[in-house]
């Protein structure tokens, strides 16, 4: 008994059509994949525009730190030590005036 041709064409059709099926999503999901890589492009360039942004930020407050350090907080500290020092002179002259009393 021989097996018919059309037997034939089915057995070798089903796995090409299967295979081309394949072949199909397959050439499907990588121009998908091309628009995605174009997205997250985007993305990380306006990424990269944002930590550039916030690194300039960053870098106006630490000058505006540094100027409040430098233009408020070093007087306020020499007044400060001005102050502790006068005070010592004060004590110290508070104490003769005290044992001269005595």
């Amino acid at each position: 008994m021989e097996i018919p041709n059309y037997f034939w064409m089915i057995i070798i059709a089903v796995p090409v059509g299967m295979g081309c099926f394949i072949l199909y999503y397959i050439g499907v999901l990588v121009k998908k994949m091309g628009f995605t890589v174009d997205e997250v492009t985007e993305v990380v360039k306006n990424s990269n525009e944002i930590v550039a942004e916030s690194a300039e930020i960053v870098k106006d407050a630490r000058e505006i730190v540094n100027d409040v350090k430098v233009n408020i907080v070093k007087p306020l500290m020499v007044v400060g030590e001005l102050i502790q020092q006068l005070s010592s002179i004060v004590g110290v002259v508070t104490g003769f005036m005290k044992k001269g009393e005595n």
